[in-house]
């Protein structure tokens, strides 16, 4: 029994030959995605947005939450760097 996929039928063959280097470049472009070299091509010939696939995990929610609070540290340091180079700025509000 043929197994069943839940795709359109494609009776088209495209092949191709790269060089190393060729090669090496396309397998870079194609790690971030996830997604099979067909696929890939398909995308890129339908001129679609190729978008990697993220997957969030513990450690990924643990990094995330560090880069928060970089980002928040960082708002108050430039909060700090303002009053000290606007100080008249900060007493006309007061």
């Amino acid at each position: 029994m043929r197994k069943k996929y839940n795709t359109p039928h494609r009776s088209r063959v495209v092949k191709t030959r790269l060089s190393e280097d060729e090669y090496a470049d396309f397998t870079a472009r194609l790690a971030p995605y996830g997604i099979s070299q067909s696929e890939f091509l398909r995308q890129a010939i339908r001129r679609a947005t190729i978008r990697p696939v993220v997957h969030v995990s513990s450690v990924n929610d643990e990094l995330l939450s560090a880069v928060g609070k970089l980002t928040a540290e960082y708002g108050r340091i430039g909060g700090n760097l303002n009053q000290i180079y606007f100080p008249g700025a900060v007493r006309s509000r007061r």
